[in-house]
């Protein structure tokens, strides 16, 4: 099963449930987050920009794609910006679309992938429908180039009859993941006949005619995963069924087919709002929570007019189509204190946490550390801000191995003035007698120690076991070593 680097609010990524975590247990009261390089001003509108990270020159490293609003002729139009990333944070200008959109709406969804299979990212867009009638094409195509750019914009079709409306948009939730198994990269997307859309890939960066199946809401979100493990794709769709003063959230289970396909599997309802939580996007993952591996959904909303909804909720997918709620903090028991989530592997254990912004002037965020069994027990500062977060984004930005955060935020009272800043993972410096890593000091790191000592004999190597800096790696560093392990286990890191 092959899924793409899907955007702001699909995380794909899983591993091994660590049970404890002492070594981080020790950093409570420290938090794991430090701003790095200058933030950058972007200079952008405030509505509704999409943030995605993915490798636009091929370089290695994560680049920032924006898609922003802008006005032309009085209707807006979208345009999207490549940042390519220099190291340390900072971030440069590579290039900006001509605006692109149609009849004042603006894109609701992107999806990054390589469509055209030339080791280039291409981004796909949900657009609003060409004024006059005509063809529908609702999507937008666009084919990166090594350089950073993105060429050959391509509008393109998900719906087979043309709406009730020239205002109705279709394809407001979008992905990108090979469906039918060929190797080739699809495009999946909601419609205004709530179902859910797929055209075909054929690897050139071209797509087929519309297929339309199963059950999916217009508005919401799109999240792609295998839920049952039989390797074909399987999507779920998040919408907000309620009103102002009603929290309801519905999500729709649909279970692929391996054909492009999809057949409706499962209903179910939470008291949540999703919708915006104080101005930004809802947030909405599909990710593997426990070692089982099998994804579970994390989704924080507002709560309506019951602070005792909505908050952040972690649901299971129990006998493979329907979720169960296994965890749920409400917006009351958060004190309404966070703006935005982003789940990461913060504290590199390779199992998912949640990072929870605070709100402008509410003091410090969260960073919740799973343990394993849908149990947080382990809660570390996020800085407090005075920014309201447009998109949050996470990957491994320092070159540390560790998951860092970039933010796009505006300062509040200020319009027109989009703010990237990045945020360096402090766990990327563990601790020293830590060796294996695991988030715990055992006897494993002493044996772990002892082989990389070992090693660094045999090949005459001064890399890593020369802990007293005499420049010769020899009998003294194990005994550092042994010194450091045990003032580790008596006193912390």
């Amino acid at each position: 099963m092959r899924i793409s680097v899907l955007g702001p609010v699909i995380l794909l990524s899983g591993g091994a449930i660590l049970t404890s975590s002492p070594a981080f247990a020790q950093l409570s009261g420290k938090p794991m987050f430090a701003p790095l390089g200058s933030p950058r001003v972007l200079g952008m509108d405030r509505r509704g920009p999409i943030a995605v990270l993915a490798d636009f020159n091929t370089d290695g490293r994560a680049d920032l794609l924006v898609s922003d609003t802008t006005t032309v002729n009085g209707a807006d139009r979208h345009q999207f910006s490549v940042y390519l990333n220099r190291s340390g944070g900072e971030f440069a200008p590579a290039f900006k679309s001509s605006p692109v959109g149609s009849r004042g709406l603006d894109y609701a969804a992107l999806a990054v992938g390589d469509f055209n299979e030339d080791g280039t990212a291409d981004v796909v867009t949900s657009r609003a429908f060409p004024e006059g009638g005509g063809a529908y094409e609702n999507m937008t195509i666009l084919i990166g180039t090594p350089e950073g750019r993105l060429v050959r914009e391509t509008p393109w079709a998900n719906c087979i009859n043309p709406p009730a409306t020239t205002m109705a948009l279709k394809g407001r939730a979008v992905a990108a993941a090979d469906v039918n198994g060929d190797g080739h990269l699809d495009i999946i997307s909601t419609t205004t006949s709530a179902q859910i859309s797929v055209v075909l890939g054929d690897g050139h960066g071209g797509f087929g005619a519309p297929i339309l199946s199963g059950i999916g809401m217009t508005y919401g979100a799109l999240l792609v995963g295998d839920l049952n493990f039989d390797g074909a794709v399987d999507v779920v769709t998040i919408s907000d069924s309620g009103m102002s003063t009603v929290a309801e959230t519905t999500i729709d289970v649909n279970v692929g087919r391996g054909d492009g396909t999809f057949g409706y599997a499962s209903t179910r309802h939470v008291d949540m709002r999703f919708a915006d939580v104080d101005g930004v996007r809802a947030g909405a993952f599909l990710v593997p929570m426990t070692e089982s591996g099998a994804p579970d959904l994390v989704l924080f909303g507002e709560s309506g007019a019951d602070e005792d909804n909505g908050g952040l909720y972690v649901l299971s997918a129990t006998g493979g189509y329907r979720f169960d709620v296994v965890f749920h903090e409400t917006r009351s028991e958060d004190s309404s204190r966070t703006q935005s989530i982003v789940v990461m592997d913060v504290d590199g254990d390779r199992d998912l946490d949640i990072v929870k912004i605070p709100a402008p002037g509410m003091g410090n965020g969260e960073v919740m550390i799973n343990e394993g069994l849908w149990r947080f027990a382990v809660r570390l500062p996020f800085p407090a801000t005075d920014q309201r977060i447009a998109a949050a984004v996470s990957t491994d930005l320092a070159g540390s191995s560790f998951a860092d955060l970039a933010l796009l935020a505006y300062p509040v009272g200020r319009s027109g003035e989009a703010v990237l800043s990045v945020w360096r993972n402090d766990s990327a410096t563990p601790c020293e007698a830590d060796v294996d890593r695991d988030g715990a000091v055992t006897p494993a790191d002493l044996a772990a120690f002892t082989q990389r000592w070992v090693e660094e004999i045999q090949s005459n190597e001064r890399r890593f076991e020369d802990l007293n800096g005499d420049g010769v790696v020899d009998g003294a560093d194990v005994a550092a070593y042994v010194r450091l392990w045990f003032e580790a286990l008596s006193e912390g890191c």
